[in-house]
């Protein structure tokens, strides 16, 4: 109701902090993070602050290939009852819908 914080995680891969965590979003328990100026997605377990997964997707609409004006991709919406992820960018003309699928 307030907006208060209550808590606050610190984020690790490998025993290194994460920073620059931007969009931001709730997914079966844990939270979706991507970091900033970066084409990926953390799953992050909310107590331990533990990276559990790594979601790469440079390759989703390549920097290479996107006009100048399409700023970082940064956005993260979770349909929790179809199961999958919107993804999109700064000033993107598109939104992406994926499934997120743990590795074997």
């Amino acid at each position: 109701e307030s907006f208060e914080e209550v808590r606050r995680v610190r984020v690790h891969l490998a025993k290194k902090p994460i920073k620059h965590l931007n969009e931001i979003d709730m997914y079966k328990g844990d939270l979706l993070a991507n970091v900033w100026f970066q084409d990926r997605i953390l799953r992050i377990d909310l107590e331990s602050g533990n990276v559990k997964e790594v979601y790469e997707f440079s390759g989703l609409w390549p920097k290479d290939d996107r006009p100048k004006e399409a700023d970082c991709f940064n956005g993260i919406a979770v349909d929790h009852e179809r199961d999958t992820v919107y993804l999109t960018g700064k000033l993107w003309p598109k939104v992406y819908e994926v499934r997120l699928i743990a590795p074997p």
